[in-house]
């Protein structure tokens, strides 16, 4: 069971906002800094790094179109995780650090990205039957909607189609892809969403549209994929932690100053008035290096947040940066 539930667990974010855990790595832990108090004062405090898990979905469907951690996968995690680690929520540890206290050893948080309605029906029965703390960052504009995200789009489209070829003419270069098999399909599907992402916003939005059409399945009606604001709330009542994702899950990087204002502002207000409590914690949509900057940090913190959390790899340190 051990070895199967390291499989599973990916690398984690190097300050407060690293979203995995590398998982040999802080088991080991003890052994690899054992060396700092060997000799020492007991008076001198050892210094301990913490991992922030970072999950998306959770369900049982299995659909390789629309990737998510199965159950039993993440039930396996969890047993792990509350058997050998210490798992407290985000706030905790920076309660802690605020304090000049440090973390105890193996400490990690457990995070949830998108604010998809599987949290709530699969992975919150598993984490309450652990009693294990969680945060979510929800993308509001989609909260208690039949709305789906771009990538959603674009694979259920692909899936759904009938076409044997779909083309794809971008700025730099035109693209024919397959789309005569499973497998040429999901391959296709990653190579478009992997070209789309890196668009400025409004040129993707217009690309994604035209796809659709091209593939010649509208976005049909369908189960909602996103949390309500009944189960966010019931959620907030089991000691869930509710951070903003922003509205539109646009890439900070790629719109407007203005808008940027616009997303971390409005998304923050939705929640606090739909929820009651403060939000004080942000994830950047997407997360890697090219997705943030210093005009979208300094106006995390200025809008009010504490911290906020990317999917850069590795351990958080003492002295991490917590806008990044």
């Amino acid at each position: 069971m051990i070895s199967a539930t390291k499989k599973y667990l990916r690398s984690a974010g190097v300050h407060i906002s690293a979203r995995a855990i590398y998982f040999s790595g802080l088991v080991n832990l003890p052994k690899a800094y054992m060396h700092l108090t060997n000799g020492q004062s007991h008076c001198e405090r050892v210094i301990w790094p913490f991992a922030v898990l970072l999950y998306h979905r959770v369900n049982p469907f299995r659909d390789p179109y629309f990737s998510a951690l199965s159950v039993n996968a993440f039930d396996a995690q969890m047993s792990y995780l509350a058997n050998n680690f210490n798992v407290v929520s985000l706030s905790q540890i920076l309660d802690c650090l605020d304090q000049g206290i440090g973390v105890e050893p193996r400490t990690v948080t457990i995070t949830f990205d998108d604010g998809y309605c599987d949290n709530y029906l699969y992975a919150r029965p598993i984490l309450k039957k652990y009693r294990l703390p969680a945060s979510i960052f929800v993308t509001t504009g989609y909260t208690e909607t039949s709305r789906r995200m771009w990538n959603d789009r674009i694979a259920g489209a692909i899936k759904r189609t009938d076409r044997r070829v779909m083309n794809l003419e971008l700025p730099a270069e035109k693209l024919s892809l397959p789309l005569d098999s499973d497998h040429s399909r999901l391959a296709s599907m990653l190579s478009v969403l992997e070209k789309l992402k890196s668009l400025p916003e409004a040129e993707k939005n217009s690309l994604v549209d035209d796809l659709i059409e091209q593939l010649g399945c509208r976005d049909a009606p369908s189960d909602r994929l996103m949390l309500s604001w009944s189960e966010l709330r019931e959620m907030v009542s089991e000691e869930w932690e509710v951070g903003s994702h922003t509205v539109e899950h646009r890439i900070l990087t790629k719109i407007s100053q203005a808008e940027l204002q616009w997303e971390l502002a409005n998304s923050k207000k939705t929640l606090e008035e739909n929820l009651q409590r403060p939000v004080t914690l942000f994830a950047y949509p997407n997360g890697k290096e090219p997705d943030f900057g210093e005009t979208s940090k300094k106006l995390v913190q200025s809008t009010g947040y504490r911290a906020a959390l990317t999917s850069l790899g590795g351990l958080n340190w003492e002295g991490f940066e917590r806008f990044e």
